[in-house]
């Protein structure tokens, strides 16, 4: 089984289950227009949240280097995206 071979976005349309898509604002690895913009596109009934000054790994830094330096910091995923999270769950069970 291959992952690139699944549609995603077919999957989640045909089950009709709900998604949570987050993303850092520095994720150099999967661009805004790879990313959340492009599930946008595909899926309406996705919750879809971007995170400011966060990394692909959601941890913050400063300012992007465009490098591996950017997951470095030791840090854990901030707090935006846990309580992004949280609050998309809870939402869930209303």
């Amino acid at each position: 089984w291959d992952e690139c071979q699944t549609d995603a976005a077919k999957c989640v349309i045909k089950n009709d289950i709900p998604v949570l898509f987050v993303q850092g604002e520095y994720d150099w690895q999967v661009t805004m227009n790879e990313g959340l913009e492009a599930w946008k596109d595909l899926i309406s009934q996705a919750s879809f949240v971007m995170i400011p000054s966060a990394t692909h790994l959601l941890t913050k830094i400063d300012e992007p280097t465009g490098t591996q330096a950017d997951y470095q910091t030791g840090d854990h995923v901030c707090q935006e995206a846990i309580d992004a999270l949280a609050s998309w769950i809870f939402e869930q069970t209303d």
